[in-house]
């Protein structure tokens, strides 16, 4: 990988502690790398962590499958109900 600005991570029940601390950890020492997307592939459940400043990172849950998931990194918006459009949560999508 080289400079990467946003990674974007699907978890499974295998890798999902791996994802959450220590993959975060190495990408975390790139100079370029600003936003971790972190998306439970069972749950309506997606967690972003932006970095404001070198040692300084705002984490923030999403779980409204209405809601709007914003990365800042590269300034788009995406509706959370277009990730989880081909994944049966048992949640109204309406």
């Amino acid at each position: 990988m080289t400079n990467p600005l946003l990674i974007v991570e699907v978890l499974s029940k295998s890798t999902g502690r791996f994802d959450h601390i220590k993959k975060f950890e190495n990408y975390s020492t790139l100079d370029s790398f600003r936003e971790y997307v972190l998306i439970d592939q069972n749950k309506c459940s997606i967690e972003t962590r932006f970095r404001e400043e070198t040692d300084l990172w705002r984490k923030k849950t999403f779980s409204d499958i209405n809601g709007k998931l914003n990365l800042r990194s590269i300034d788009c918006e995406i509706d959370i109900k277009m990730i989880y459009r081909l994944v049966n949560l048992n949640v109204e999508t309406k």
